[in-house]
């Protein structure tokens, strides 16, 4: 169901940068033909809270082109001092080299007693160096993570949010993961996008 709805999308999208004469048109029967194949988080997909603070290679499988992820050097904080605990984000873009591209994203969420947590970034522009599906184009979009923390060191979830510029797309059916930062650092790491089965 998610391959025919990347599909629906990359053909929007497509028809969209080569000059479609009715844009919103368009975008009306893509979310008419794409909300029975949306993927909807649920919270039995969590289970245990825990602490995930450290350095991670996030990956964002997006809708649009799934097997090109967006990547992050994520910094990820938590704070178990009080009830709730408190998640902070700070996601750097990084380019093809994974070379940083600031500024960073910054979000904070509560993690649930399940590890269950939605960290909204509100509205973000991706730079086009740092975007591997349509590389150069700068992307303005809405942004949030619905994940779980499955270990110490294993994050992952679904993507939500729409994207505005250059054309109205939306982000449901996306995915993410993280891979811890050793002393290595990123260069040699390979992405996790999807929660392990």
């Amino acid at each position: 169901m998610i391959s025919r709805l990347q599909t629906a999308a990359a053909a929007l999208a497509l028809t969209l940068l080569t000059g479609c004469p009715s844009p919103e048109a368009r975008l009306d029967e893509f979310l008419a033909a794409s909300e029975p194949f949306r993927v909807v988080p649920t919270e039995s997909q969590c289970d245990t809270r825990v602490d995930i603070t450290g350095d991670y290679l996030l990956a964002v499988a997006a809708i649009l082109g799934p097997d090109s992820p967006i990547l992050f050097d994520a910094s990820l904080t938590v704070d178990t001092t009080g009830e709730p605990w408190q998640l902070s984000a700070s996601l750097t873009p990084l380019d093809e080299q994974r070379a940083p591209v600031p500024p960073a994203l910054e979000g904070t969420a509560e993690l649930g007693e399940d590890g269950s947590f939605v960290l909204d970034f509100g509205e973000v522009i991706l730079p086009g160096t740092a975007n591997p599906i349509l590389p150069g184009l700068d992307v303005t979009t809405t942004l949030i993570f619905e994940g779980c923390t499955l270990s110490a060191t294993v994050g992952c979830g679904n993507v939500d949010g729409m994207i505005s510029v250059p054309v109205g797309v939306p982000l449901v059916g996306s995915t993410f993961g993280v891979v811890p930062i050793g002393a290595e650092g990123v260069a040699d790491l390979e992405p996790v996008s999807v929660c392990p089965e």
